[in-house]
């Protein structure tokens, strides 16, 4: 590979380096693929369209494309915008990525610890870890690595060599996730003394416990979009706040003057409170601990944040509760919607109201029976025909409080004809589904207003937002909601 090596004492004149560079990529024979190297303490930059030929008296020439001009020859020096340089021709050995080399490392010290005991087999290789997880300086292995029970009675020295190797001072192991409400993750902490990290994510520090919280990064989209939102003089309400996935870049990002975050896992809040602090936001947040259907403040939102998966409906009513009555305000109400089914029904269970402890929490045995509907619709139809046909009507099978002036039957779905151009010009049936879910759901939430306070709402889909897709006809999706009452 040729390279235009450049003379020390003009490769510490930066902006010189960086005009020689532009001038190489102007002819065209800079490989941007490439990385400058050091080549004999001497800065080198990769070169291409450029070729070499050997004479018959061993003679080495550069054979250089008709469109550029430069004197170009090996091994001769020559200047170019003040740069004095030369084309040497280098063999660049390629070397191996920087965790093949970490695993076949941690495979040779593992091989010689057992061999010293006298239990290593080469069957052993299978359960070595050829990925993992760094947080801050922990490093969480996956579950399928050292389960063979020789591994622990290498203990602790095992954990030794592989921190050592991996270069962190923590370990830490996963294992299936606990089938509670809170999806509380099942990890081991193998080396060091306790699970908290720190994760920097969008300019904005998280701290959890990665034996109690899990991070969500598949969202990263959604939190980006969220800090363009312009919230400032607003009061916000999250009505699934976790750590702070979303409360933070309101806060943070988005200016808005307040959040409501409420939350009902324990260990969850432990990490919010700490987050807040963490980011010096401590003044702008309350937080609410418990069941968002008991604990959420009512009639002080702008804006409500319904972040949860696989349906935000267990808050929809506690939603259009927590919105400014005489204003109204927007909801983002995220779903995960299944394009090729007409109807989904989702596995997980709602905790009734009464079945809650003081604290928010759910007692034994104390789930619904009765699952919660996640609307979603048939992209059969293509093109235009998508548009023409028109909702066909669902029900809401959640037991409504009657106290609050709402009845136990379900609540209507109205059929609506949703039209967007944009997907009507294109014939993409897959974001025609998206935009009927939307229309779906905005009728469901103005049925709801009025049954909450007689009064006739206006709802606009704002926005449709995708945030990721889980399997091929499974889409995180987020809509924007405006709601506004008949005397706004």
């Amino acid at each position: 590979m040729l390279f235009a090596v450049c003379l020390a004492n003009d490769a510490q004149n930066l902006r010189l380096l960086l005009c020689f560079r532009e001038t190489l990529q102007s002819y065209g024979i800079y490989d941007s693929s490439q990385k400058a190297r050091r080549i004999d303490d001497k800065i080198a930059l990769p070169l291409t369209r450029l070729g070499c030929e050997t004479n018959e008296d061993g003679c080495t020439t550069v054979i250089k494309p008709p469109d550029v001009p430069l004197p170009l020859d090996l091994n001769t020096s020559c200047t170019l915008n003040g740069v004095l340089f030369t084309i040497q021709k280098v063999h660049i050995q390629p070397s191996p990525s920087k965790s093949i080399c970490v695993q076949e490392d941690l495979l040779e010290k593992l091989k010689l610890l057992l061999g010293s005991k006298g239990l290593w087999t080469s069957s052993l290789c299978a359960s070595i870890p050829k990925r993992w997880e760094r947080h801050d300086d922990l490093v969480l292995l996956p579950s399928s690595c050292f389960t063979e029970p020789v591994w622990q009675m290498c203990v602790p020295e095992l954990w030794n060599v592989v921190a050592e190797t991996l270069r962190c001072r923590r370990l830490a192991k996963k294992n299936r996730i606990q089938k509670n409400d809170f999806r509380t993750p099942n990890v081991e902490l193998l080396k060091g003394e306790n699970g908290w990290v720190v994760h920097k994510d969008n300019g904005i520090k998280y701290t959890y416990d990665v034996r109690k919280c899990m991070f969500s990064a598949g969202n990263i989209s959604e939190k980006l979009r969220v800090s363009k939102f312009h919230c400032s003089g607003e009061t916000v309400v999250d009505l699934y706040a976790g750590i702070g996935y979303f409360t933070l870049p309101y806060l943070i990002h988005a200016k808005a003057e307040c959040v409501h975050a409420c939350e009902w896992n324990l260990e969850a809040v432990e990490a919010l409170r700490r987050n807040l602090v963490l980011n010096k936001v401590t003044d702008k947040c309350v937080i609410h601990v418990g069941d968002n259907r008991e604990v959420c403040p009512r009639g002080v939102a702008d804006r409500v944040n319904l972040g949860l998966l696989p349906s935000s409906e267990p808050g929809w009513k506690t939603a259009c509760l927590a919105l400014k009555q005489k204003t109204g305000g927007t909801l983002h109400v995220h779903a995960n919607v299944n394009l090729k089914q007409s109807s989904v029904e989702c596995s997980s269970k709602v905790p009734e109201q009464n079945d809650l402890s003081n604290k928010g929490l759910p007692r034994e045995n104390s789930l619904a029976t009765k699952p919660v509907k996640v609307f979603s619709y048939s992209t059969g139809d293509t093109g235009t025909n998508l548009f023409q046909r028109s909702l066909s009507s669902g029900e809401d099978y959640r037991t409504q409080d009657s106290s609050e002036g709402i009845s136990n039957e379900p609540l209507s779905m109205a059929s609506k004809h949703f039209y967007h151009p944009l997907d009507l010009k294109n014939k993409r049936p897959k974001h025609s589904a998206w935009y009927q879910w939307a229309s779906q759901v905005s009728e469901y939430f103005k049925d709801l207003f009025l049954k909450l306070y007689n009064e006739d709402w206006t709802i606009s889909v704002l926005h449709v937002e995708h945030v990721k897709s889980y399997a091929p006809y499974i889409d995180h999706l987020v809509v924007d909601l405006k709601c506004n009452p008949p005397s706004y």
